[in-house]
């Protein structure tokens, strides 16, 4: 679904609002935004941002409602059950053995290419590009240029000779720079960070690709941690349909058809980076300076009237966190298949950038939940997770109360607070260490035989006859 079909579904539903007047986009749309978010409000389209024709629209999937329309889905179980469809395994589909194998794509969702694309309806080249003239936000008055936050990036695997024909696609971060530079900003710690670096120290330019306004199934798709899906196939899973891409114009990466915005440009060599100015981060603080990778544009496309989407940065309730909160619950068929017993799960996006998860499981053994930790840790996914609770199966992971009861009634500290040094995390301020960070799991499970001096206690559970009573209860008028 293309950004604009969106924006009319989610207009004609309730779920976003057009304000004509002229709204900056130096600082005010984006404290605009944040108000909405807070209220758990809708979309908004500001028709007519300060210095610029160009719409944008905030808060575009700020709620699960939203994110269930732009899917095109009944529910939101609908797309995680196409999601563990696509993964289970049927030895009698060939193009499933393909990919187990670890062979070529030959999916029907991965992507397909198209000879022509709406995102190139107008081709922007050399001196015509200007950044400057976009409403890119400026979102803090602490930031001191605008940026565009979670933009799709599209590269070549540079650290990887024999993916020659493949695609990355991640979300990042850009500065807006000058008329046609931008600084892309990737976590020192993150692999492609290093594989980057090392280029530009051999003096090689690498070609790259920033999308704005895809697809949002390829949008959500690529908010999930990387190395957890390929995102390109995923989002085909998602649509039900083959993602489109294209050729660019000036490189030999592909992207998608269906986009607002293209910036192609290569990351040119320097032996010494700058460093990003403050950024906004989930934690509702300023996030870490970190080197970043000068990208001078050379095309810039788009489609004849095209929309800006923007994200605004905050805590919690923010888009990304609702973004967070849907795209988690598509982690369960990978995280069942390291935690067997797992029965539920809640990676607490509503509270911050994954630094927290709870697990109910199935109990058969002492010292379970301490395998379960491990588990997590050791799985790139969840390894951001700095506290792990695990609970019995009847506990529900997404009651903060019942959590914090089975804490109190079954953890004792020195027995059951597990300590563990986990890997870098410098999106983590409050690390000691920001390549070593220090990690707790708490084992609020009911204790059995060989964990305790005595085993757990009987819980209490309701009179069989309760549902009989229920029924002539409601005759009272006391409920």
């Amino acid at each position: 679904m293309a950004l604009p079909d969106l924006v009319d579904r989610l207009q004609r539903s309730g779920q976003l609002v057009r304000v004509s007047a002229e709204v900056s986009p130096e600082l005010e749309i984006a404290a605009l935004t944040r108000r909405v978010c807070r209220q758990n409000g809708p979309a908004v389209l500001f028709e007519s941002p300060a210095g610029s024709q160009i719409p944008v629209v905030t808060n575009l999937l700020g709620s699960a409602e939203r994110i269930r329309q732009a899917l095109g889905v009944t529910s939101l179980d609908e797309a995680n059950e196409r999601i563990e469809r696509w993964l289970a395994p049927d030895p009698s589909d060939a193009s499933w053995l393909e990919r187990l194998r670890g062979g070529a794509n030959t999916s029907r969702f991965g992507p397909q290419t198209v000879r022509s694309a709406g995102s190139q309806q107008v081709v922007e080249l050399g001196r015509d590009i200007d950044l400057r003239s976009w409403p890119i936000l400026r979102s803090w008055p602490i930031e001191p240029r605008p940026s565009l936050r979670s933009a799709l990036l599209m590269i070549r695997p540079v650290d990887d000779a024999s993916a020659a024909d493949a695609l990355s696609v991640r979300l990042v971060d850009a500065e807006l720079l000058d008329r046609n530079r931008f600084g892309l900003v990737i976590d020192p710690t993150d692999a492609l960070h290093r594989a980057l670096a090392r280029q530009a120290a051999e003096g090689a330019s690498v070609a790259v690709a920033l999308v704005l306004g895809c697809e949002p199934q390829l949008a959500l798709a690529a908010a999930l941690p990387v190395g957890a899906f390929a995102p390109l196939e995923l989002a085909g899973v998602l649509g039900q349909r083959p993602i489109e891409l294209v050729q660019c114009r000036t490189s030999d990466l592909q992207v998608p058809a269906v986009a607002e915005v293209v910036l192609e440009g290569t990351i040119e060599p320097a032996k010494d980076m700058a460093v990003s100015a403050p950024l906004s981060s989930e934690s509702g603080y300023v996030g870490p300076a970190a080197p970043t990778f000068l990208v001078e544009v050379a095309a810039l496309t788009h489609r004849l009237n095209p929309l800006l989407p923007a994200t605004v940065v905050d805590a919690p309730p923010a888009e990304t966190s609702a973004i967070q909160a849907v795209v988690g619950r598509w982690l369960r068929p990978l995280i069942v298949r390291i935690v067997p017993e797992m029965v539920d799960y809640n990676l607490g996006a509503e509270l911050g950038p994954r630094q927290y998860a709870v697990l109910s499981i199935r109990k058969s053994q002492p010292h379970q939940a301490r395998r379960v930790m491990a588990a997590v840790w050791s799985t790139p996914w969840l390894a951001a997770a700095k506290l792990v609770v695990v609970v019995d199966e009847h506990v529900d992971v997404h009651s903060a109360d019942k959590v914090l009861r089975a804490i109190g009634v079954h953890a004792d500290p020195g027995r059951d607070f597990v300590p563990w040094l986990g890997g870098s995390s410098t999106a983590d301020h409050a690390a000691a260490d920001p390549w070593r960070r220090s990690c707790v799991g708490i084992d609020a499970t009911e204790k059995v035989a060989g964990e305790s001096a005595g085993r757990c206690p009987p819980r209490l559970v309701e009179p069989p006859e309760l549902d009989n009573w229920v029924r002539r209860w409601a005759d009272f008028g006391v409920f």
